[in-house]
């Protein structure tokens, strides 16, 4: 079990902010294309907890990964923080059916372009999917 500790910050342009990464020494690790599919059961019980269930299908220039991961309920901190369990699988498509033969739909997804920077042997993760242009969101039709 690990655990989630982010913030999230809206900034208007993010070349700014790579290009003090640069300045002070980050690397950058990779840009990568992500498409996150979030599942609940009908009775939206996850979301009533607090919690979520995500299948992500990640796509960079060399690399390719599929990722089941749940989020527990946000912890009382002043960063987000959370229990975070990811595993990494070979079929998204297989687990969407095997979380559908369990009663979990999809609720919720999410398009985003993400850059990663190695800083001081912490990832430092900036997305760019506040930038509407770069992401599409689109919620599921309710199934109850």
């Amino acid at each position: 079990m690990s655990v989630e500790i982010e913030a999230k910050l809206k900034v208007e342009q993010l070349a700014p902010y790579n290009q003090l990464l640069r300045q002070q020494g980050a690397q950058l690790q990779g840009i990568y294309q992500q498409k996150d599919v979030f599942y609940d059961r009908p009775e939206k019980k996850l979301l009533h907890a607090g919690s979520g269930l995500r299948v992500r299908q990640e796509q960079g220039k060399n690399s390719s990964k599929n990722i089941l991961c749940f989020k527990g309920p946000s912890q009382k901190s002043n960063y987000k923080h959370r229990e975070e369990i990811e595993v990494e699988v070979n079929d998204a498509n297989l687990v969407e059916l095997l979380l559908d033969r369990l009663g979990y739909k999809p609720i919720l997804t999410v398009e985003k372009k993400r850059t990663v920077w190695n800083f001081n042997n912490c990832l430092d993760r900036k997305s760019t999917r506040l930038n509407s242009s770069h992401t599409d969101i689109s919620r599921m039709p309710s199934s109850a």
